[in-house]
């Protein structure tokens, strides 16, 4: 249909139905992942940026307070989407560099300390700490994919205020 926006959310499992209950990757993927994003996405027609960043757990008044006026927040969200750190992140926890890791968790708390993307900012500063040492702990894992819900759910808000 010309001229008509439509927000589409596809997901695709090749788990058989009877074992959606009893498979608990499957539930955590839905609930604490899929479920929070499509959420966002949702209820994100016509999103201004104070709904923007209410939908992504970021302070609103800390962020106007630090850039002066939206235009300006809005510039250096779009610099922040095109940002590499997060690859970064995801490339070093896969290869296991966890020095590196720490490094880009590190980069991306800083970058959410600027922007007031508090939800963001918390999971990227409890993963910082558990990488610190240059090791995994035992809460590592838990909390790369906390980062990475909070990533997504984030960037989704992003994306639909700035479209």
């Amino acid at each position: 249909m010309e001229g008509e926006e439509r927000l589409f959310f596809r997901v695709s499992f090749r788990i058989p139905l009877s074992l959606f209950a009893k498979n608990k990757l499957f539930n955590f993927l839905y609930s604490d992942i899929i479920e929070p994003v499509y959420d966002v996405i949702r209820e994100a027609v016509n999103m201004n940026l104070r709904e923007c960043y209410e939908a992504a757990g970021a302070d609103y008044d800390d962020v106007i307070r630090r850039f002066g006026k939206e235009e300006r927040v809005d510039k250096f969200l779009k610099m922040f989407l095109n940002d590499p750190t997060y690859d970064m992140l995801c490339r070093a926890m896969a290869e296991g560099s966890y020095e590196e890791a720490f490094r880009a968790a590190h980069t991306m708390k800083g970058i959410c300390m600027n922007f007031s993307l508090n939800g963001l900012l918390n999971a990227c500063s409890r993963l910082t700490e558990s990488l610190r040492s240059g090791s995994p702990d035992d809460n590592t894992e838990f909390l790369y994919e906390e980062t990475k819900r909070n990533y997504l759910k984030t960037t989704a808000a992003i994306r639909e205020h700035l479209k």
